[in-house]
């Protein structure tokens, strides 16, 4: 598909995207519970951490590995990251 910046988008197309914006605040709203798999007995917790970091931007990662039975899970706990300005 060959378009230049100023082509209109088709009708159809435009419904879809106008839905999209439509919805994304629903996102806001949506809650996942935390179960780290640590509930069972004899469960053997670790957790682990994760940054890196340079003069443009940050990371950092936390994450908890559980293991049950020989069966390891690893949750996400908490994730930021931070991108310095432009200016």
């Amino acid at each position: 598909m060959d378009l230049d910046w100023g082509t209109p988008v088709d009708p159809e197309e435009a419904a879809s995207w106008q839905q999209l914006q439509k919805e994304l605040p629903t996102l806001g709203k949506i809650r996942l519970q935390h179960w780290f798999h640590c509930d069972e007995p004899g469960c053997c917790l670790e957790i682990y951490g994760f940054s890196d970091v340079s003069e443009r931007a940050y990371a950092t990662v936390v994450h908890l590995r559980a293991v049950v039975e020989a069966k390891p899970y690893v949750s996400l706990i908490r994730a930021k990251i931070k991108v310095a300005p432009l200016k």
